[in-house]
């Protein structure tokens, strides 16, 4: 008998990676990470590349969508292109849930997911968001 345990699947991430593989569990929900890149590479690396584990939900891990902010996204707002990744997400990726996870650059820079979501919402799309 070895005095050694070992992980299954360790996740070494932030409460962003938390919410990403919470909504990942869930049955045809699709995660829409409004982050930077390094968020999105940092969570698909450890969570599915780094560990070997090559699955990922229905929409999780590799194929998760993002909004990929970048330096004048933080300087100006991101919501556009939030915007633009959500209508995009919607047009390849079917599901019965989208959920808006927001990390913590696009919370400290005030972008307002709300008036993105909330039309999509009203559309009738399944919608929902939170930071």
């Amino acid at each position: 008998m070895s005095d050694y345990t070992f992980i299954e699947r360790p996740r070494y991430t932030c409460a962003l990676g938390g919410a990403i593989a919470t909504v990942s569990a869930l049955p045809k929900a699709i995660p829409v990470l409004h982050a930077p890149p390094g968020c999105a590479g940092n969570f698909t690396w450890t969570q599915a590349g780094g560990c070997g584990l090559q699955v990922g939900g229905y929409c999780g891990g590799l194929s998760m969508p993002g909004s990929n902010v970048q330096e004048r996204d933080v300087v100006f707002g991101g919501a556009e292109r939030l915007e633009e990744e959500v209508k995009n997400t919607l047009s390849i990726m079917r599901g019965e849930l989208y959920v808006v996870v927001t990390s913590c650059v696009t919370e400290v820079i005030g972008d307002d997911v709300a008036s993105v979501v909330r039309p999509l919402q009203e559309d009738g799309i399944p919608s929902c968001w939170k930071s």
